[in-house]
């Protein structure tokens, strides 16, 4: 009876197109194009020699697989086709998958099955067993399952040998593709959901519902099975793995073969190091020789070899035995080769070992290498200074570095004083194939870091950097070194206009007395002298009617690192008037202001300016001075309209030349004070003695104190308030270095602050 062909279903053809698109899912992938010799070289394992290879199939019906995302149960293969290796990838969303390609069949398929075949697919090939057991792994699968079970029409397969019997008869186009421990060949009526079930996998109809996440089209397919037959070692076989469609050419099936499964019973030995190479190096990295057996040991197994090689046995390598068990129910043994490091530079040489696996097979012989390798000697590293100033460069060299082939070398600045690279939080700073580093901030500074030679293996990154993770990183002994920070001016200047003084105060830091706080720099230009680390300097720069309103200094530390300021152009006049005093008093009619002159130069007028933030001042008076004087004269102003608070008042002189000149603040206090606050610190510069004047808010104690630049207190005392309002104290600043410092004053509530500067 013909099976019929059909046009598959509206129905069938939607979800095809749906699942078709189901690239959301891992699938069996298929590779075709592939020549006889990659096939056979696929499946090819150890211990078996191959010739005369030989494909009969349309191309597009063989090809490799990878079964990795699949669940077909191998890994990576060939497959053999009765139709198109494209029909075997999932989903499985079709019934009946095929294609016909119009080829031949083949007449000992077709006598298995008593069935005219078609579109046969057979690959056939030459081997010697290097050893008397054959294995290699399959999976058979078809569209045929489960629909043709016990049908006219069932695709057949397999795997006829010839060759001698080791009973003595012959293998005569034997079929070896049974199910284990029987004669039961594997076909599609004797393994299935009913019969011999452990070996079937039932992968759906390819009908509704279909199942989007399938990864192999067909129906169904067998589990991995195993082909295990005895030869006479070192005779000459012929296999022919064969399937073909029987009774009709329409629906496909396929047989998977693994990769690499292709082996007779023997041992092989590999080399390798810890490193994942073959290469040890002496005294450093070591090596491994690996016996490996692809059948299972029943008994402890005991193999002689031989060892031979360019390396010597007790000055490059501790020696060796000759022998080695792999014991039963193991499949592995190994010899561990521990190098030597003999100080003798001898390039690459090289340990052999080799065993024959007793057949008297042509190639039959078990070998590996394994390589030795000098070390590479680092050396020592010097370096063109120890401290390095800020913006400056070093550049360290290295003394008898000796390099071994294939390693490269750099320079590095990190953290281990011993140049431990294991240590704890070891960190590599920069690194430089020249030994040249600058310093511009992006080392630590004002620390002792290390510089270092690496070597080891390039890390690949195409920069000749050592690989840091090298088993064999050498890091010569290290140079400390210190990048020091640049040398910087801190510069606060005014103007005491009472005078016509320009004063510069100043503070040096950074180069090398920041590092080593018991040098000090030595200053040139406008102002000489010789200066500590933090140091404070305050300067008459120009007294009045002098100087060129421009100052510049250059500074140089023990080391020779050096720094210079240029100040831009500035301008400091004595005032007109010698201003004797100006103050206020709080009257119930206003707040009095009232203001002395000594003498007056060509004084246009005086004008008044009041705020209550002390921060945004608006003119409320303009008082008519005297012009010019050389008489004690008396000015007083009433405001009439003062808000109640704490109230600022400011005074600023006019000449007639336009120019002006504003004296230090007054505040007085009208009603009740809200906050802590200062008032006034005079005078500015502070000289030996200080009049600090502050509005209290309350009648709690307040703490004083002052402080240097290093934040160190210099003096602090406890004040006792009896009332609120605006109060004064004399700070005496005697005993106090010129300098910059910092005024507080508070209590639990709040705190307020105000730099001075004592001359």
């Amino acid at each position: 009876m013909q099976r019929n062909t059909f046009t598959i279903s509206l129905l069938s053809l939607i979800f095809t197109l749906i699942f078709s698109a189901q690239s959301l899912y891992a699938q069996l992938e298929v590779i075709g194009g592939q020549t006889p010799e990659q096939m056979i070289e696929n499946f090819l394992g150890v211990g078996v020699e191959v010739d005369n290879v030989v494909i009969n199939c349309p191309e597009v019906a063989y090809g490799t697989f990878n079964g990795v995302n699949s669940n077909i149960g191998i890994d990576n293969g060939i497959l053999l086709t009765t139709g198109s290796i494209d029909n075997a990838v999932g989903p499985n969303n079709v019934s009946g998958a095929q294609t016909s390609n119009g080829a031949p069949g083949d007449l000992d398929l077709g006598a298995i099955v008593n069935q005219i075949t078609f579109d046969a697919c057979i690959l056939e090939f030459d081997f010697v067993p290097a050893s008397n057991t054959l294995t290699f792994t399959y999976v058979f699968g078809s569209e045929e399952y489960l629909e043709w079970v016990e049908a006219d029409f069932n695709d057949v397969f397999a795997f006829f040998i010839t060759g001698p019997n080791p009973s003595g008869s012959l293998y005569d186009n034997r079929n070896i593709a049974l199910l284990p421990g029987t004669d039961t060949p594997v076909s599609i009526d004797n393994v299935n959901d009913d019969l011999n079930s452990e070996f079937y996998v039932n992968n759906g109809t390819g009908d509704f519902p279909i199942d989007p996440t399938t990864t192999v089209q067909y129906d169904g397919f067998t589990l991995p099975l195993m082909v295990e037959i005895e030869l006479v070692p070192c005779e000459t076989y012929h296999l022919k793995l064969a399937i073909a469609d029987s009774g009709d050419e329409v629906w496909d099936s396929g047989v998977f073969l693994e990769a690499g499964s292709f082996n007779t019973d023997i041992v092989t030995v590999t080399a390798s190091t810890s490193a994942g190479t073959d290469t040890t190096v002496e005294g450093c990295l070591d090596g491994t020789f690996t016996f490996t057996s692809n059948f299972e040991i029943t008994e402890d197994l005991v193999i002689d070899f031989t060892v031979s090689g360019t390396a010597e046995s007790g000055s490059d390598y501790v020696a060796i035995p000759t022998s080695i068990t792999i014991p039963a129910g193991q499949t592995s043994a190994s010899i561990d080769i521990t190098t030597i490091d003999d100080a003798i530079l001898e390039g690459i040489e090289n340990i052999t070992i080799d065993f024959d696996l007793g057949t008297g097979c042509a190639g039959t012989l078990q070998t590996a290498t394994l390589f030795l390798s000098d070390p590479s000697i680092v050396g020592t590293v010097s370096v063109t200074s120890d401290r390095i100033c800020g913006g400056g460069a070093i550049e360290a060299t290295e003394n008898g570095l000796v390099l071994a082939e294939g390693d490269v070398f750099t320079f590095i600045v990190h953290n281990s004083p011993t140049g431990d690279v294991t240590m704890g939080g070891f960190t590599i700073y920069a690194i430089s194939a020249d030994g040249f580093f600058e310093n511009d901030g992006g080392i630590p500074q004002n620390i002792p870091v290390y510089i270092s030679t690496t070597i080891g293996n390039n890390d690949g990154s195409g920069t000749g950097t050592p690989d840091f993770t090298d088993f064999c990183l050498e890091v010569s002994p290290p140079a400390e070194v210190v990048f020091l920070t640049p040398i910087t001016f801190m510069i606060d200047e005014f103007c005491e206009d009472a005078t016509g003084d320009y004063y510069v105060s100043f503070q040096l830091q950074g180069g090398f007395p920041e590092f080593s706080n018991s040098s000090s720099y030595t200053l040139s230009g406008d102002y000489a002298g010789t200066y500590g680390f933090g140091q404070n300097a305050i300067m008459v720069i120009y007294p009045a009617g002098g100087g060129d309103n421009v100052y510049d200094f250059s500074v140089v530390d023990a080391i020779g690192c050096t720094a210079t300021v240029v100040s831009d152009v500035f301008e400091c006049a004595k005032n007109p008037i010698e201003l004797l005093g100006f103050d206020g008093e709080v009257l119930t009619t206003g707040n009095l202001l009232q203001w002395t002159t000594a003498s007056e130069t060509d004084n246009d007028y005086f004008e008044l300016f009041r705020s209550t933030d002390g921060k945004t001042y608006e003119p409320i008076a303009v008082v008519n001075s005297q012009g010019n004087s050389q008489n004690l004269q008396s000015y007083q102003f009433l405001d009439r309209t003062a808000p109640n608070g704490l109230t600022y008042y400011q005074l600023t002189q006019y000449d007639f030349n336009g120019l002006s000149t504003t004296f230090p603040t007054v505040a007085l206090q009208r009603g009740e004070t809200t906050h802590l606050q200062i008032v006034q610190v005079s005078p500015v510069p502070a000289k030996d003695f200080v009049t600090l004047s502050f509005s209290a808010a309350n009648n709690k104690p307040l703490q004083i104190s002052l402080y240097n630049v290093a934040g160190q207190v210099v003096f602090s005392q406890t004040l006792e308030t009896t009332s609120m309002g605006i109060q004064t104290l004399t700070l005496d600043m005697q005993s106090l270095a010129s300098g910059m410092y910092l005024l507080q004053i508070g209590n639990d509530l709040e705190w307020v602050s105000q730099k001075l500067v004592r001359e």
